[in-house]
């Protein structure tokens, strides 16, 4: 299994290898936003609520660039759009630590949301161009794996800062500024890749779902005849599984580490401790997601990997022990994520050379669509619901359940639900579907 496992990673191409060690330094750098961007804004004075919007504005920036980027590239090389999108995401963090109004922030957030889409939308479809059917879901996982442990490396990076410098506004401020000038050294392998125009497609869509209708006469090349030849219905039933779990996971994830400073009292670097063990743990998930798939299949692993996460997540939401929150955070973020690459790969496998940019575009924005609007509600409900209690404690009436009077323990029951809804539709929509290949062994 092991030789196996190692002998299609000697397969990646030049292209792929160069992509993989862009991603990597580019995640060591940006890693450090996802995990100190939020407790910045708490130092600077600004409230749960508040944090939402600027959570919504990184997701709105994600949303403008996406389908015109898409577009462009079924037609175009990928080099421009990743190194652009390097750039852009380091200025936007970068911005962000230097900015001082709210307003600033937020615009900052949307110009790094602008990078990360771009990386996103391309990300995907590069892979599917510079690997073969046999290695290509290592691909997929060994990418997620190698951001995801750089990622890791830079949350336990700031942990050791924090210890020895101090939580102060100024350091972490400094940590972001360091974080996106390290990420901008991940452009120069990008600067090596060498590629060839698109191929058009060899053959139609081998799956069940109707073919999509022939462009009408005189369409021309235009973007009537683009839109025109995309298979609509698949993917919009690709799409929504991705939205549902994006409106769950705007509900939460973006506030955990609020969660563990709120109801733990936990320090920075101790949060970044559990982020970079998390990433650790994702790490693993990813590479074994391969194995996985190939004993379950694309579609079985992802469900059962999302619904496996679920009774952690319970216990995350109404635990008051502090290293139990920690081991049901790690379970949780282990199961759930280890199913990113699988069903990547299986929208990837899904449709046509042609429509591949398109669908990973779509598929983002159904996710930053959910996030607009759920980052926002998220952070609402956890700031007015604490609000609440506070009115209500000096009474005497205080929550029953543990964790009740922060608010994280509805937005997470909450998530739950959607996540099971979504879980089952995924399953429902696409157990019987067919791609282009069975995954490699």
């Amino acid at each position: 299994m092991l030789a196996d496992y190692l002998e299609n990673i000697r397969r990646f191409s030049r292209n792929a290898r160069l992509f993989l060690a862009g991603s990597f330094v580019s995640a060591f750098g940006l890693g450090l936003a996802w995990v100190l961007r939020n407790l910045y804004l708490r130092r600077i004075g600004v409230n749960d609520e508040e944090s939402g919007r600027v959570l919504s504005g990184n997701s709105l920036g994600m949303l403008a660039v996406t389908l015109p980027a898409a577009i462009l590239m079924d037609r175009c090389r990928l080099r421009p759009f990743l190194i652009l999108a390097f750039l852009l995401a380091s200025a936007g963090v970068m911005g962000q630590a230097c900015a001082r109004s709210l307003d600033a922030i937020i615009a900052w957030s949307f110009v790094a949301g602008v990078g990360m889409s771009l990386g996103g939308v391309a990300g995907a479809p590069f892979c599917m161009r510079h690997s073969g059917p046999r290695e290509r879901v290592y691909l997929f996982g060994v990418s997620i794996a190698l951001a995801t442990l750089g990622s890791a490396l830079s949350m336990g990076a700031s942990a050791v800062v924090t210890r020895a410098c101090g939580d102060a506004a100024a350091v972490q401020r400094a940590l972001l500024a360091g974080g996106a000038l390290f990420a901008l050294l991940g452009i120069l392998p990008l600067l090596a890749l060498r590629e060839d125009a698109p191929a058009p497609d060899p053959a139609p869509d081998p799956a069940p779902d109707p073919a999509p209708a022939p462009a009408p006469a005189g369409a021309g090349s235009g973007a009537r005849a683009w839109f025109a030849g995309k298979n609509w219905r698949l993917l919009a039933r690709l799409c929504l599984p991705e939205f549902l779990i994006g409106c769950g996971a705007g509900l939460t994830i973006p506030f955990i580490n609020l969660y563990f400073e709120t109801r733990f009292s936990s320090s920075p670097d101790s949060i970044s401790q559990v982020y970079a063990v998390s990433q650790l743990l994702n790490m693993c998930g990813f590479l074994a997601a391969p194995l996985l798939a190939g004993r379950l299949g694309l579609v079985r692993s992802v469900v059962a990997s999302q619904l496996l996460s679920i009774p952690f997540f319970g216990v995350l939401a109404f635990t008051r022990s502090f290293p139990l929150a920690v081991g049901a955070f790690l379970l949780r973020q282990m199961l759930m994520n280890l199913a990113q690459p699988l069903s990547s790969n299986f929208a990837m496998e899904a449709v046509g050379e042609s429509e591949r940019a398109v669908a990973n575009c779509l598929r983002t924005v159904s996710w930053n669509l959910s996030l607009v609007v759920t980052a926002s509600v998220g952070g609402a409900i956890v700031h007015r619901w604490r609000e609440l209690w506070s009115r209500l404690a000096p009474a005497g009436l205080e929550p029953a359940a543990a964790g009740v009077h922060d608010g994280y323990a509805l937005v997470m029951t909450l998530t739950m639900a959607i996540y099971v809804v979504a879980s089952a539709l995924y399953y429902g929509l696409f157990r019987h579907h067919r791609t282009t290949r069975h995954v490699a062994g």
